[in-house]
């Protein structure tokens, strides 16, 4: 069995975010995955339980994957998130970056640049950017380090 070398692409459209969409393997597009990474900012100075905050964050995500994936396209029995921001590090004054995994299986195999996956990708990232990771009360999400920490300078 032989692979070839997968693809990545690189959305631009989200604001705040660094989104990659890929597959591991091109010509077999079983699976693809979907790569979030941002830098967030704690919202308020208040001591708080970060880690139980950052898994109800990747549960938030699951759980808006089970319920709104384009079953069509993808099965959401079999999706996998992978939320990380290290909890240990996170306080307020400091930014922490997050880098938040997930991994989508197809029922066909349709080609990363195929517009029916691509408009269905944007619009669920999308969706998950704006109703999940921009509506937490915890954090504020930037792009780029650089910023985020001249956000906590301001």
């Amino acid at each position: 069995m032989s692979y070839s070398r997968g693809t990545e692409l690189k959305l631009h459209e989200i604001e705040n975010y660094t989104i990659s969409i890929g597959t591991i393997d091109r010509n077999n597009p079983t699976s693809l995955y979907v790569k979030i990474t941002a830098w967030g900012n704690p919202s308020s100075e208040d001591l708080k339980d970060y880690g139980v905050i950052v898994r109800k964050l990747g549960k938030r995500v699951k759980t808006y994957l089970y319920n709104h994936l384009d079953t069509k396209l993808f099965n959401h029995e079999k999706t996998m998130v992978d939320l990380d921001m290290r909890e240990s590090g996170i306080r307020y004054g400091k930014s922490s970056f997050l880098n938040c995994e997930i991994t989508l299986f197809q029922h066909k195999e349709y080609d990363i640049k195929s517009k029916t996956l691509l408009n269905s990708l944007r619009n669920t990232i999308g969706n998950i950017t704006t109703t999940i990771l921009n509506e937490d009360e915890n954090f504020i999400f930037y792009k780029k380090k650089t910023h985020a920490n001249q956000k906590l300078k301001a």
